[in-house]
Order: structure tokens, then sequence, then C-alpha cells
């Protein structure tokens, strides 16, 4: 039985629900920032200024010229690359793409 919410016509909606205190928010600045620990499958990232991100384990650094760009005010969600069944953590890393700081927004999902 699926976890997932349902249409009228009783077909499932293939979107994750929010994790209970999963949120949290990392600020961008010049210099490469590090969320706390993510322990879900998927995350929903927003950022208010544009940025780079990269996903991995606790030493995981975003960088200007390898990482992967996220505009300002969108939206995306991504895999943690944490396996189904299998506990795991990961980290998001963030720096800015240009001058402007900002905050990046990230919602673990379940």
């Amino acid at each position: 039985m699926s976890r997932q919410p349902i249409d009228d016509n009783n077909y499932a909606i293939p979107i994750l629900p929010l994790k209970a205190a999963g949120g949290q928010k990392v600020s961008i600045a010049a210099a490469s920032a590090r969320s706390t620990a993510v322990t879900t499958q998927a995350v929903t990232l927003h950022a208010n200024c544009n940025c780079y991100v990269e996903i991995g384990d606790s030493t995981v650094v975003a960088s200007t010229s390898t990482s992967h760009y996220l505009p300002e005010l969108q939206t995306y969600d991504v895999s943690t690359g944490i396996q189904f069944g299998s506990p795991g953590t990961k980290y998001v890393a963030v720096i800015r793409a240009d001058t402007q700081d900002g905050t990046l927004y990230i919602s673990e999902r379940n």
C-alpha cells in the first residue's frame, strides 16, 4: 500500500511528504558552508541567491567550478544518494555563485 496521497480518481500522487522537524537553513557566502546531517533519500533545495551545491559525506565542500548550480528562487527535489532501506547520513554544502549572500533552505522528504 502506498503512503502517497491520492487524487479524485484514486491514483497515487507521486510526492514524498516533508519529514517532521526536517527543515534547515544554511547561510550562503563566499566560503563553502555545510548543513547538519540529512538522513532521508530526497531533499528539496531552495535558495534566495545564485549558488552551487554539493551532496556528500561530513567533509563535503561546494565549489564554484565543479558543484551543481542552483539559480536563485528555484526549487529542486534531489536524491541524497542514501539507499532505500539502509541507514545513511549525507550533508549539503553550498557556496555563492556571485557577490550576493543568501540562504539555502533544505527540506528533508520521507
